[in-house]
């Protein structure tokens, strides 16, 4: 498969809602605190403009929240200006109700949007972004984004409390009019490690409903993804998970390659090139690749090896050599008794299942 042509433009931790399981707590600045951490719309431009000499095509505007920016719109409208043909926002919403907002930034050359909905009704979803009105607002947006033909994306974070209901979410979603939909397993990994353990849910848990929403859902949605769980835990279904080594072939995904050039800089980025060519678990396959794909599957091997870990039983299983197992906060509290690794013939591909699924070809 081809390697994503998508990356992600962090703009900064200002936002307008508090999400109990964010990945940025320590680092979010909401509103009414001061937002240390925001790129100047010349520095957003510089990297807007340095990805898009790297090859890139699609970005997403993402934060923090990127509809609060003032300078939203003339970001947008750079992006365009400099060739980018998808221009997307990761967004909870709020502003977005705003049809007037929208209609500009799609003038601006937004046509993509990828929101953020966490349960399939108000006591639920803001239940989780702790933020009262924030259901309809996102109701409102979605309605929005659908009469200005945008295409529609959703993310849901699984987590102890919404996991019971996410084949209720993509009834919601799908009835919204979107037909692409990805459900994220919550990770205590972080910042988030400091969230309450009402967050937390085994991966056993969550895989009944998981399959029972693929089962109902994946002939009308265009596609569905699991981000972050084991391919053991939920067999016959492997074709819809994508975990750090198969993220790169997603084109809805981003590149790693220079997404870590950007948050890391220049020494730690060479740095996890060295180390993945080194923990590669094929190491023949990676010198059979172009010198590109090899780079950016050394970068995904040293990412997995940083935050995830592998059990004792997972040395046997085909799945070795394209799974990055446990992430390690989650190992840490729950051990390895969840995986069950799977006999046969040894997977080297780690885009193996995703070339079985036609969702994963735009």
């Amino acid at each position: 498969m081809q390697l994503t042509k998508r990356i992600d433009l962090n703009l900064g931790y200002s936002c307008n809602i508090k999400c109990s399981f964010c990945y940025y707590q320590k680092s979010m600045r909401c509103a009414g605190k001061e937002a240390r951490h925001d790129l100047s719309t010349q520095e957003a431009k510089k990297w807007l403009l340095f990805f898009r000499r790297k090859g890139l095509e699609a970005i997403d505007l993402t934060g923090g929240e990127p509809t609060i920016r003032d300078d939203i719109a003339e970001l947008i409208s750079y992006a365009r200006e400099i060739g980018y043909k998808k221009i997307c926002i990761i967004t909870n919403g709020l502003r977005l109700a705003d049809e007037a907002l929208l209609a500009r930034l799609v003038e601006s050359g937004l046509n993509d949007i990828l929101f953020s909905l966490h349960g399939p009704n108000r006591q639920i979803h803001e239940a989780l972004t702790q933020t009262p009105g924030s259901f309809d607002k996102l109701l409102k947006a979605f309605a929005n984004a659908r009469a200005s033909g945008l295409r529609m994306k959703s993310n849901t974070v699984v987590n102890g409390i919404s996991y019971r209901y996410v084949e209720e979410t993509a009834e919601l979603l799908y009835g919204l009019g979107v037909r692409v939909v990805n459900f994220i397993l919550f990770n205590p990994i972080i910042e988030a490690k400091g969230s309450g353990s009402d967050m937390n849910v085994d991966y056993i848990q969550a895989a009944p409903y998981l399959s029972r929403t693929i089962d109902a859902y994946k002939d009308k949605l265009d596609k569905i993804t699991l981000r972050y769980i084991p391919f053991c835990v939920m067999p016959g279904y492997e074709q819809y998970i994508t975990n750090t080594p198969q993220i790169q072939y997603d084109p809805d995904e981003w590149d790693y390659y220079w997404r870590t050039y950007f948050r890391n800089g220049i020494f730690l980025w060479a740095g996890a090139i060295a180390l993945g060519s080194l923990l590669h678990p094929r190491p023949l396959r990676l010198a059979s690749l172009d010198f590109n794909t090899a780079k950016h599957e050394a970068i995904k091997w040293a990412l997995a090896f940083v935050n995830k870990t592998k059990g004792r039983q997972c040395k046997g299983c085909a799945y070795y050599m394209i799974c990055d197992g446990l992430w390690r906060g989650y190992a840490k509290k729950k051990g390895f008794s969840e995986l069950i690794p799977f006999m046969g013939k040894r997977i080297s591909d780690p885009a193996y299942f995703m070339t079985q699924n036609k969702q994963f070809k735009e």
